[in-house]
């Protein structure tokens, strides 16, 4: 079978993988409300108690069971163009543009794999292998993100984060760490490329940094001018991940939080005086953390240059 052929494959199954899971984290989070959000005929029966197991995908205007065909992430939607195949009410646009963009991340971080990037043979030259992460890395790293993208949606929905979900990822990454620390070839690899591994003083500076970057996070905390969900989800990414990504991903997420309020306030949709409407800032570490992953090292190797590292 042509390679063209073979990695189109497994790019259209890592897609639909994604996207299956991004189908997966919308419908959990939009039936873990803490009063219930179904059909109108559900509504009118008055206030139920909050799911401990979310129930089955149903039509959100007429309450039936989706069918097969209504289930299948983003050519479900084409399809049955835009609309519910029972009562053919329209099934609003942001389902499939999140799986659309989830599915499209997953093949990308997929891709970074050395040992996938290997099998398919996706590069002419035996060193263009090198910079690639370690399968085991990936899949944390594609673990990370699934994990943002749920709180996300979370933080979207309800202004703030499920604390079960982020206190387990603080608990399993301490328990990563002592591990690490105790035997220190337990460390599965590094989303560090060779230019960045070669200069250790750089990556020792950038793990102080973000430890620095904690502890202002916590100081603001207290404060009450950072959330505490927020802190908690830089911790994990430090625990896992290192002071240098956490540290770039913190960066990218605060310049896009902030202009994202700049232009609220220009548009008169925020209000600072009056305690106005909180911005969600979450998704903006969720997609911020994906750029990192990718751009970390031209970060660092400036970082490097700029400071005469080498």
């Amino acid at each position: 079978m042509p390679r063209l052929v073979v990695t189109t494959i497994v790019y259209t199954i890592f897609f639909f993988c994604g996207a299956s899971i991004a189908s997966f984290l919308v419908w959990y989070v939009e039936n873990n409300d803490e009063e219930d959000v179904g059909t109108e005929l559900e509504h009118s029966a008055g206030p139920k108690k909050k799911r401990v197991l979310p129930r089955r995908s149903v039509c959100n205007h007429c309450g039936r069971p989706l069918g097969v065909l209504e289930l299948i992430p983003v050519v479900g939607w084409i399809l049955l163009r835009g609309r519910s195949r029972c009562c053919h009410k329209p099934i609003p646009i942001r389902y499939p543009l999140i799986e659309l963009a989830f599915g499209m991340a997953f093949v990308l971080l997929m891709s970074r794999s050395k040992d996938f990037a290997i099998l398919l043979h996706l590069y002419p030259r035996v060193d263009e292998y090198f910079g690639l992460w370690p399968t085991v890395m990936s899949i944390m790293v594609l673990g990370a993100f699934v994990w943002l993208v749920l709180l996300a949606l979370y933080d979207l929905r309800h202004m703030t984060v499920p604390r079960i979900a982020v206190d387990i990822a603080v608990i399993a990454g301490l328990a990563y760490k002592l591990v690490a620390y105790i035997y220190p070839g337990f460390v599965v690899g590094s989303v560090y490329t060779p230019v960045v591994v070669a200069s250790k003083s750089m990556y020792h500076v950038m793990d102080w940094f973000g430890l620095g970057l904690l502890g202002l996070m916590a100081v603001l905390t207290v404060l009450r001018k950072f959330g505490l969900g927020d802190t908690l989800v830089f911790i994990v990414l430090y625990l896992f991940f290192g002071g240098a990504l956490m540290s770039v991903s913190f960066a990218i997420a605060v310049l896009a939080g902030g202009a994202f309020g700049i232009i609220l306030l220009l548009l008169g949709r925020l209000d600072c005086k009056r305690g106005g409407h909180h911005v969600p800032f979450v998704p903006f570490i969720a997609v911020s953390f994906f750029l990192s992953v990718f751009f970390l090292t031209e970060v660092m190797d400036w970082l490097m240059k700029f400071f005469w590292i080498y």
